[in-house]
């Protein structure tokens, strides 16, 4: 986020950039919810306490109309502003905290699953990297642990948690070292905490009228896979929830971001999927059926964080930098 331009965007009226704004629909993004944040998020990212994602949702009821998914997948827009939720990760807070919180509000939403994680089979890496970071820095006898590991490995960096969360899933084998060393056990975490929904949650949250979409199967940067690769994270998860959920919809959120994802990856996937989800804010795509979401654990309230973004909108179409081309 700019820092400059989030300060200009707050001066303004949120009904003048409102008005101003000619975007239709918003989708915000979130993970989870929670009053205290689980270890393995603590880390990596700001996550909404209960009475702020409250506030939230009465910010958007007030200023904006609720759409069903089928009317935007079929263009049948109202002339007016409309929002449609979504969230990442199929984490448990979604079924224990966010969904009775939007089915008490009247509020539909996505909720992209990885179809590796789900009945809490496997850990995603970054939060992995949380759970390190969390005991590295609770003893000093736990960072001279890492920091002589690193030197081993001809690390030298003088910023142990900048180093641990520029990892990806390359580095799978120092990940799980560190963690041996540190006597992090993945698999008892999982079990005793239970990051994820299971199945039959998921297929519950479904009957109830929530969405399923897939979020690919292990959550690996797509920029840094090969596009054979991209497409077969993809289609697994795709499947994965077609079979276990029956979703009336194929719909597909891309991990971390769609960033230098080519236009030969959805020309290839275009029969496979009704909508994919990138996570730039609001932006255009030149890909029309892939949709641009705007983040929302940034630590800032709803109005300002979509403040920033009708403003930043209106700036870059100034300059002909709001449309993402493929």
């Amino acid at each position: 986020m700019n820092n400059l331009i989030f300060s200009i965007a707050q001066i303004f009226p949120f009904k003048f950039l409102y008005t101003l704004n000619k975007q239709k629909t918003i989708f915000p993004l979130y993970h989870s919810v929670s009053d205290i944040s689980p270890i393995h998020l603590k880390h990596l990212y700001k996550i909404k306490s209960t009475k702020e994602f409250v506030e939230d949702l009465d910010f958007y009821l007030k200023n904006f109309k609720r759409i069903d998914l089928k009317l935007f997948i079929n263009e049948k827009f109202i002339n007016e502003k409309t929002f449609f939720l979504t969230f990442d990760d199929g984490l448990s807070e979604i079924y224990d905290i966010v969904a009775p919180l939007l089915k008490k509000k009247g509020i539909p939403a996505i909720f992209f699953i990885n179809s590796a994680f789900v009945d809490n089979l496997d850990l995603f890496y970054r939060y992995k990297i949380s759970l390190i970071i969390d005991k590295t820095f609770k003893n000093t006898k736990y960072q001279n642990i890492v920091e002589k590991y690193l030197k081993k490995i001809n690390i030298n960096t003088s910023d142990i948690k900048k180093y641990l969360l520029s990892l990806n899933h390359k580095n799978t084998n120092v990940i799980e070292q560190i963690a041996k060393l540190l006597e992090i056990d993945f698999a008892e975490y999982l079990q005793k905490h239970k990051p994820y929904m299971s199945s039959n949650q998921i297929k519950e949250l479904h009957n109830q009228g929530f969405y399923i979409g897939a979020h690919s199967a292990n959550h690996f940067y797509y920029s840094q896979l090969t596009e054979n690769e991209q497409i077969q994270q993809t289609i697994d998860s795709l499947d994965f929830v077609i079979r276990e959920f029956n979703p009336e919809f194929k719909l597909f959120a891309f991990p971390f971001t769609d960033y230098k994802v080519n236009k030969s990856f959805f020309e290839r996937i275009s029969t496979s999927v009704d909508l994919t989800f990138g996570t730039a804010g609001l932006k255009n795509d030149s890909i029309k059926f892939n949709i641009q979401r705007i983040p929302m654990e940034n630590g800032k309230t709803a109005i300002e964080t979509i403040k920033y973004e009708f403003f930043y909108y209106l700036i870059k179409g100034i300059f002909g930098k709001n449309l993402i081309k493929r």
